[in-house]
């Protein structure tokens, strides 16, 4: 399974009228430094913590590898309710 760069996934989102999220770096960063970013800022779509970040690895077509930090009292919250659930897929209307 591959998956698009951001670059190419965001030109055809704006070729669709779809919004995407932000790109809130783009560079190298030490795993502290992604730990310091989630701790110390606040979400842009709700009121309180970032849940975490995506982090991506990608050339200019294709995403290398992905990874995603969480804060961990997000996955503490959380943790009784979605492992439980049934499976709900997205879709696009």
């Amino acid at each position: 399974q591959r998956f698009w760069s951001t670059t190419r996934r965001n030109a055809w989102a704006a070729q669709m009228g779809f919004n995407t999220v932000p790109c809130l770096y783009a560079g190298e960063v030490t795993l502290d430094q992604l730990r310091d970013w989630v701790h110390a800022h606040d979400s842009q779509f709700r009121q309180g913590h970032l849940e975490g970040i995506v982090v991506r690895r990608e050339n200019a077509d294709w995403l290398e590898n992905r990874a995603k930090l969480v804060r961990a009292d997000f996955t503490q919250t959380i943790e009784a309710h979605w492992k439980s659930r049934a499976l709900e897929w997205n879709r696009v209307v």
